[in-house]
């Protein structure tokens, strides 16, 4: 389930940059959960193709990872806006009915959550 995962993330931010076929089978095999034969017969090529057209793809998708990094810079600004909102929780009890102050705090909410956690959780530290 890790490496599904992983490749469904993977695919989402380098995707395009594979050809055409090889996007095809990534969507097929980890998307819509084909087999390795459904996916031959359905492009009248052998299991091995589909297989070497995986593997290959999952592999420039892990070496673009490991070059560029986008994926663990996500999952750090993701924790990281995780971890600001559990802080505006906790500072947003202390100052009890200060509307003023509550009301910057949902404004700093505002600006936070539309990173929040969008990637789940774990990956690579930061």
């Amino acid at each position: 389930m890790e490496k599904v995962l992983r490749v469904a993330r993977l695919f989402d931010l380098y995707g395009d940059l594979l050809t055409e076929r090889q996007q095809e089978f990534i969507r097929l095999y980890y998307e819509e959960d084909f087999s390795l034969g459904e996916i031959a017969a359905a492009f009248n090529i052998s299991r091995q193709a589909v297989y070497d057209t995986l593997r290959r793809g999952e592999a420039l998708l892990e070496e673009w990872e490991e070059k560029l990094g986008l994926l663990q810079r996500n999952q750090c600004w993701s924790r990281a806006m995780n971890r600001v909102l559990k802080l505006l929780d906790r500072l947003q009890v202390r100052v009890g009915g200060d509307e003023e102050s509550l009301s910057l705090i949902e404004e700093i909410r505002g600006l936070v959550n539309p990173f929040q956690d969008s990637w789940g959780k774990g990956g690579e530290q930061c």
